[in-house]
């Protein structure tokens, strides 16, 4: 996403690229690699989440993967229902680490900034 020059708000305001026609189409393989690396890491916090339901690290890696996905979604694939559905995976696992750990700054700055955009 960094390469593609999708990780700055400018990307997403006032005409940005993620609101463009590509110039460039992504490499053959870009989706594939890149879903299937969130993929694995959805899949290891999966089996830690089932031997600890409250493990921290885990609802936090799961909620960065799923968070992942929408930018992906919105931004290359043009998917707009996927990226959602991934958001609201995200928030989930934000509130569950939240409701877990209401001491932890990163749940609630990333719900803090979702409840703000939203």
């Amino acid at each position: 996403m960094l390469n593609e020059g999708l990780l700055s708000t400018g990307a997403y305001v006032d005409r940005g690229e993620a609101f463009r026609k590509r110039n460039a189409p992504l490499r053959a393989d870009f989706e594939r690699e890149f879903l299937g690396t969130l993929d694995k890491a959805q899949a290891l916090t999966q089996v830690r989440l089932k031997q600890n339901p409250t493990d921290q690290e885990a609802l936090y890696w799961a909620g960065v993967a799923h968070g992942t996905r929408p930018e992906f979604y919105f931004a290359l694939a043009r998917s707009y229902r996927a990226a959602m559905h991934e958001g609201l995976q995200a928030r989930k696992y934000e509130m569950q680490l939240a409701h877990v750990n209401p001491r932890s700054a990163d749940p609630l700055l990333i719900l803090g900034i979702a409840d703000y955009c939203g």
